[in-house]
C-alpha cells in the first residue's frame, strides 16, 4: 500500500471530527475516534483483531459538555459479552467515563462497543443517555492502523450499509455503517461496483451506491475517487 502523504495527514486532522469512522489520532499503538449516541444510533462497534494474550486499554469519555453516560462493552466475534466498564473513569458532565483493560483469551476479532448505560442496561435516569463521545483504544502489537493513500476522500453513507471484507463477501459479525456517517474512501475494485474504505486496522468494501460526496465545510462535495485500488 502507498504511504500516507503529509498533505493527506493535514486533511485527516481537519476531517477527524466528522465521523466515528475517521481516525483523529493514529499514534503508534493508539487510535482515537469521535461519535455520538442517539436514539437512532444506540451504539457504535469497532472490530479489533487480537492474538491470544495481547492486551489493549479502552477509554470511553464524554465529549466536552456531553450529557452521555458512557458504557463500554467487549464482545467476541460470536457476540459473547466478555467485558464491560461503567463509571470507573474521569468525571463527565453528569456521570463518569468508562475504562477497561482487556487481554484476549484467544486469537479472534473482538468487538469494542461504545454505548450508554441506558441503552446497554436499561432506562433508569435523567437527563438521558444521548451525547457525543471520544473513544480511545491503546495497546502494543494489537494491530497496525491502515494508511490512507493520497487521493482518498471522506464520503457520506446514503443508507445503512453492511461492510464487506472483500467485494461481495459481507463481514461476520456484521460491521454496519449507518446513513449519515462518514468514512475515508480509497478507490474502487476493478469492477467499479465497490468502494474500498480505510477503517481501523482493515480495508473494507461497500457498494458504490451506498455512498456519496460529503458536503461539509472541509470537503464541499468533493467527488469520491473512482480509480481502481492497486
Amino acid at each position: 500500500m502507498k504511504r500516507l502523504f503529509s498533505v493527506l495527514a493535514a486533511l485527516a486532522l481537519l476531517a477527524a471530527a466528522l465521523s466515528v469512522f475517521a481516525p483523529s489520532a493514529q499514534a503508534a499503538g493508539s487510535l482515537t475516534y469521535h461519535g455520538e449516541i442517539t436514539p437512532a444510533n444506540t451504539h457504535d462497534d469497532y472490530p479489533i483483531h487480537l492474538e491470544a494474550g495481547e492486551t489493549i486499554t479502552v477509554r470511553l469519555d464524554c465529549a466536552p459538555g456531553s450529557p452521555l453516560d458512557p458504557y463500554l462493552q467487549v464482545f467476541s466475534s460470536s457476540m459473547t459479552l466478555l467485558a464491560y466498564a461503567d463509571d470507573n473513569g474521569g468525571p463527565c458532565l453528569h456521570w463518569y467515563s468508562a475504562y477497561l483493560v482487556f487481554t484476549a483469551p484467544a486469537g479472534d476479532t473482538y468487538i469494542i462497543r461504545a454505548t450508554s448505560f441506558d441503552y446497554a442496561v436499561g432506562p433508569s435516569r435523567n437527563p438521558g443517555p444521548n451525547g457525543a463521545y471520544i473513544l480511545t483504544i491503546s495497546g502494543q502489537g494489537w494491530c497496525n492502523p491502515v494508511t490512507i493513500p493520497a487521493g482518498s476522500v471522506v464520503g457520506t453513507f446514503l443508507t445503512d450499509t453492511v461492510a464487506h471484507w472483500a467485494p461481495g463477501k459481507q463481514t461476520e459479525p456484521p460491521v454496519v455503517f449507518t446513513a449519515g456517517k462518514t468514512a475515508w474512501v480509497v478507490g474502487t475494485d476493478e469492477s467499479g461496483e465497490y468502494y474500498q474504505l480505510a477503517y481501523l486496522c482493515n480495508y473494507l468494501w461497500v457498494p458504490v451506491e451506498s455512498m456519496g460526496p460529503n458536503y461539509d465545510a472541509v470537503w464541499n462535495g468533493t467527488p469520491l475517487p473512482t480509480g481502481s485500488v492497486k
